[in-house]
This record gives structure tokens, sequence and C-alpha cells, in this order.
């Protein structure tokens, strides 16, 4: 029976396919080709005795560390099965993490952790969009299967927090993962064979890449504005 699973990994989040026999893997390192920014810091105009208190709050569209590059999404066709449960949370008046894996149809349950109200509001186009408020004492509030039935990737906000945005990375394949601090990534359980690598990056947008997967793989990518 093939099973899946969600796995972090030094910051790397992925979805992996397992019972799969003489599979091979695709890793690496994602990397700006560039000079990047150190990234703003977030002014805090609401709620401040909650908001920012768990550690600085910093704009999450380019972060770069040491030339590896976070949160960009990379994934293989592969064939679907049974989705595994996703938890995002709200904390300390931020989306954590900033871009969530989701396979499509999985059960997504957000965490509320500030003890305040947040409002979950979607800007889906393919998906059901939602825009529903979750009190403090709604701790896990769970996704209506609707908001998460195709593959697409599109933003979140919390219209009460302005600054607070996120992504939700809606995804067909169980062969996909999401670069971690360091820009590292892994998509595993690979069987051998040529495939196109799709990427996304919420500031630097889309680009595709071919790759041979003979075991496992080492592929690292520099992607530039």
């Amino acid at each position: 029976m093939k099973k899946f699973f969600v796995v972090f990994c030094s910051g790397v989040m992925m979805l992996a396919l397992t019972g799969l026999a003489d599979a091979g893997s695709i890793s690496g390192k994602v990397k700006f080709a560039g000079k990047a920014k150190a990234p703003k810091k977030v002014k805090i105009t609401k709620d401040p005795k909650v908001c920012g208190t768990k550690g600085e709050l910093i704009v999450e569209k380019l972060l770069v560390s040491d030339g590896g590059l976070q949160y960009a999404v990379l994934q293989i066709e592969g064939e679907a099965g049974d989705a595994p449960a996703v938890e995002a949370d709200q904390n300390n008046c931020s989306f954590q993490p900033h871009v969530s894996l989701i396979q499509a149809g999985a059960k997504v349950t957000l965490n509320n952790k500030d003890g305040l109200t947040h409002n979950i509001h979607s800007f889906a186009d393919e998906n059901e969009a939602v825009n529903f408020a979750q009190p403090g004492d709604d701790l896990a509030h769970v996704l209506p299967e609707e908001a998460v039935e195709v593959a697409e990737i599109y933003p979140v906000k919390c219209d009460i927090h302005e600054w607070m945005n996120g992504y939700f990375a809606v995804v067909e394949t169980p062969y996909a993962a999401i670069s971690g601090k360091d820009g590292s990534y892994k998509i595993a359980n690979i069987p051998d064979g040529s495939y196109t690598i799709n990427i996304w990056h919420e500031t630097l947008g889309e680009s595709e890449h071919e790759v041979t997967v003979a075991g496992d793989t080492t592929l690292d990518i520099e992607l530039s504005k």
C-alpha cells in the first residue's frame, strides 16, 4: 500500500510517498541570483500587547540567507493518493508557515495561538474562497473541503491585522516541497526517470527545469528577478 505523509526536516516542508521500491529523490538548494535587501520590519498597528511579542515580525516576500531562498514551491507530476492532513498556525499575528504546502483534498486545520480574533480571507480562483472570523477561543478551525479541492497557489490574509498575509500552495502531486530557510529542499521517493520540475515563488514568479532522476539526484536552482 502506498502511504503519504508530511515531513518537516531542517525547516523544509515536503510531501513524501512511502512504499515504493527503487525510488530516488531530488534534493538541493534554491538560490537567489542577486543581492537581497534585508526584509522590512512590520509596523504593528493593532493589538501590540500580543502581536510581535514572540519575535520581530518581518515582510516575508523575499527571504534570503547566505544566498538560499526560502518559501519556493517545487513540484513534479506524480500519481495522487490519500492527502495528508495539514496544520497552519496564526501565531504572533503572522501566518506560520508563510507558505503552506497542501495536497488537494487534504484536511487543513488552522490553529489560533494568539488568544485574539483573526480573520481568514482567501483569494482563490479555482477553489472556493473563504472569509470568516476565528475568535481567540476557536483554537482549531478546519477549512471547508471546497477551499483545497484543486491545484492552485493563492494568497490568504487577515483583514483585522492588515500585515498578516501568506499563501496556500495546493498541489495535486505527492512529489512537492517548499524550500527551507537556507534554500534547501528534498522531494523523496521518486521513480527514476526524466521530469520537469515546476518552481513558484511569491516574488520571483514561476519557472521550469528539466531533471533526470537516477537514485538520489542533486539539483541546485538559481532564481532571479
